[in-house]
């Protein structure tokens, strides 16, 4: 929760906020990462995860082409309330979710200021945006 004052000098209104965290996948085998997230918190906020983000990016990319950096990473917004998920453009899912996008690597050459080249993951959507309920497990297997 946050608080903030509602115009000058008008009253003090407490309403939900955000907080985001980076959460590093861990190797646990071979092409398989995984994360555990907390998804109900404790102390005094008793805060709720509202919605998590997973993405996809380059992180060295000097295997496919010389002076290339990383650029735009692509990935799937799971939203877990009404908040998250305001704007509707959301697919409702329950129990374990799967998700299979396929993407293509995308070279983009840059010819203001520095000239640099980035190299970025795109697909058909580079957001999927799921509303999610009673989810148990994600499996994110981008395919290339």
């Amino acid at each position: 929760m946050k608080k903030r004052i509602s115009g000058f000098d008008g009253p003090v209104i407490t309403e939900s906020s955000y907080n985001d965290i980076g959460i590093p996948m861990q190797q646990e085998s071979g092409d398989i990462w995984k994360a555990k997230v907390a998804m109900i918190g404790g102390g005094s906020c008793k805060w709720t995860l509202s919605a998590v983000s997973l993405g996809n990016a380059y992180i060295d990319a000097t295997h496919i082409g010389k002076d290339l950096v990383s650029g735009t990473a692509v990935g799937v917004t799971l939203a877990f309330d009404n908040d998250a998920s305001r704007n509707g453009q959301f697919t409702f899912s329950t129990g374990d979710l799967n998700i299979s996008p396929k993407y293509y690597p995308h070279i983009r050459k840059r010819k203001i200021a520095e000239k640099t080249k980035s190299l970025s993951l795109l697909g058909k959507e580079n957001i999927l945006s799921y509303r999610v309920s009673k989810l148990s497990n994600i499996y994110l297997l981008p395919l290339s």
